[in-house]
């Protein structure tokens, strides 16, 4: 019996946790930190946290090796969490799910500086509307 196939590693989350793994290398080498000695101190190949830094991630990567490799270059384990879409203090932690790119541009919308508080209050209206118009359609259904 074979295990069953996972699911591809989420592009999102791979170039999101390589640019962690960028400036968390930065800031060690900027307080004078190597990567050798990183490796070193976290029993975490440098080979490894390269591959991270690159975004060559097939699965989830180890979190106590993520966790000894923060320890070791200075940086929080909890944004690597974030980085990771993983949320702090769950059991079997899952990369949240991607969110749709007709999210994302409405996320990005609303925290644009240059787009007028009056142009954000109608997006955020029009979305409670629909989000209120999804609650009583389940509640209808009888779906909890």
């Amino acid at each position: 019996m074979t295990a069953p196939a996972q699911p591809p590693f989420p592009e999102a989350v791979r170039r999101r946790f390589a640019r962690f793994i960028d400036r968390a290398l930065k800031r060690a080498s900027d307080m004078g930190i190597s990567h050798r000695q990183i490796a070193e101190a976290s029993g975490v190949g440098t080979s490894t946290f390269h591959r991270w830094r690159r975004g060559e991630l097939r699965e989830l990567p180890e979190l106590d090796r993520v966790r000894a490799f923060c320890a070791a270059a200075g940086a929080s384990f909890t944004d690597a969490m974030a980085a990771l879409g993983l949320a702090a203090g769950r059991d079997n932690p899952e990369p949240e799910p991607v969110l749709p790119a007709e999210v994302r541009i409405i996320l990005r919308y609303l925290a644009d500086p240059t787009i007028s508080d009056r142009d954000k209050l109608v997006v955020r209206e029009t979305l409670l509307m629909l989000a209120d118009r999804a609650r009583r359609r389940r509640r209808d259904e009888g779906v909890a």
